[in-house]
């Protein structure tokens, strides 16, 4: 035993003197360091990015999984560090700022000084704590002049950076001002159709440019796809191809004459509820009108800043509601804020269901209604919005104050008035 042991030991110690002599006569594989590699690759990168003097189109997707859809920036890089920023959100505008090229685990093209523009996504608001999950450092995971991907490092969503041609009437303000134009041009809240051999409906979210597509299940083995999408000049274009019914596909035309999306193979019709509002209609004084029509006040809608929504006041003197516009259904979402404090205590406009759970209230954001305009009367009325828990059923709000951890105080009373029960209706004032 002892024997055949150091016989086993002493062949070991054997190979691994050979195997040692191997590897010291291997001469080394690159002829410089990894830094000085990863060096001469970030100012290859930084080369490319600064070729293009037209500048490059940004297909921006912020938040984990798209989940606010896709959005279109211009980005011209110039020396000394600076980049210049267009927005479709702000087509007439621009914004400069710098940028660098480091590296963490790998090349790293970071917008490293606050840009008004570029970083609207990754900037907290008071309804947005976390902002939107915009990125503002991204990995490069790929580089040539006809396109560059990068992998956002808070999100890990993937973008593009595509050359901008400019042509002699295309320049960037007009390019951005197309896609703002396309942006608010399509009308959906459901499309239907045929691709390819498998008939689809499906769910649009214009808010966050998403589309929901359901059909029966096939070769594809999944009967849902959703659809992440950034608007282009002449439609749409999703996150990455997509396939149904044997069509592969990623970028639609919008017909808005007949209100279609097609990319001549295939068309979707796209609908809109009887009931829809555009967006400059809410805008205006109304009859708030609640408690089973035994209270009222006046208020009065104005655009927020963004043009995404209204500002509510008149209900309070001291504050104010925020009201999402719901872009594909034309109505107006109602949902659960922070409307002050109390101390390092928040007071949250919460929404409370009188009727259906007896009295129950949440102070989640997910809660709250939507208002639409009944076509009989005129009116616009409220409705739970389905979205928090079903049968919840919210019918009013209340203020309710929290500590910073989310725990229940009580009721908000400092303000004089803190219910607003039985909402009924608003009604538009000449």
């Amino acid at each position: 035993m002892k024997a055949n042991r150091f016989t086993l030991i002493a062949s070991v110690a054997a190979l691994l003197f050979a195997a040692q002599s191997c590897l010291m006569e291997q001469k080394d594989i690159f002829s410089e360091s990894s830094s000085t590699r990863m060096q001469k690759y970030l100012a290859e990168v930084e080369t490319t990015l600064k070729s293009n003097t037209d500048g490059w189109i940004m297909e921006y997707y912020p938040g984990t999984g798209q989940k606010f859809g896709g959005y279109v920036f211009h980005v011209k890089f110039e020396d000394g560090g600076n980049v210049t920023v267009g927005s479709e959100l702000h087509p007439a505008d621009t914004a400069k700022s710098f940028y660098k090229m480091t590296t963490d685990n790998g090349p790293v093209l970071s917008f490293d000084t606050n840009n008004d523009l570029f970083h609207v996504f990754a900037t907290p608001s008071s309804s947005l704590y976390e902002a939107k999950g915009g990125d503002f450092e991204f990995a490069i995971l790929n580089c040539s002049k006809e396109k560059i991907e990068m992998k956002g490092k808070r999100s890990g969503n993937i973008y593009t950076l595509l050359p901008f041609v400019k042509e002699k009437d295309i320049k960037r303000e007009t390019y951005l001002s197309k896609v703002y134009k396309m942006a608010n041009s399509v009308k959906a809240a459901t499309v239907e159709g045929v691709i390819g051999d498998t008939e689809v409906i499906g769910d649009v979210d214009l808010n966050n440019r998403r589309i929901t597509l359901y059909y029966e299940p096939g070769a594809q083995g999944d009967s849902v796809t959703a659809i992440p999408f950034r608007y282009t000049p002449e439609g749409i274009r999703a996150y990455k191809p997509v396939k149904v019914g044997g069509c592969t596909f990623q970028d639609l035309f919008y017909l808005e004459k007949n209100n279609l999306l097609t990319n001549g193979v295939f068309t979707l019709q796209c609908k809109v509820p009887e009931n829809y509002v555009p967006y400059e209609e809410f805008e205006g004084k109304y009859n708030f009108i609640y408690y089973q029509g035994s209270k009222s006040a006046k208020v009065t809608l104005t655009p927020n800043e963004d043009k995404t929504g209204f500002v509510m006041s008149g209900l309070s003197t001291h504050f104010d509601v925020n009201l999402q516009y719901d872009k594909a259904r034309g109505r107006l979402k109602w949902y659960v804020q922070s409307v002050g404090s109390h101390g390092n205590n928040s007071i949250m406009l919460a929404a409370w269901s009188l009727d259906a759970q007896g009295g129950s209230l949440t102070w989640s954001t997910d809660a709250g209604v939507v208002i639409s305009k009944n076509l009989k009367t005129g009116l616009f009325e409220f409705e739970d919005n389905g979205e928090y828990e079903e049968g919840f059923g919210a019918d009013s709000f209340i203020l309710w104050e929290i500590t910073p951890d989310g725990t229940s105080v009580d009721q908000y009373t400092g303000w004089g008035d803190s219910q607003y029960p039985y909402l009924t209706s608003m009604q538009k004032l000449e």
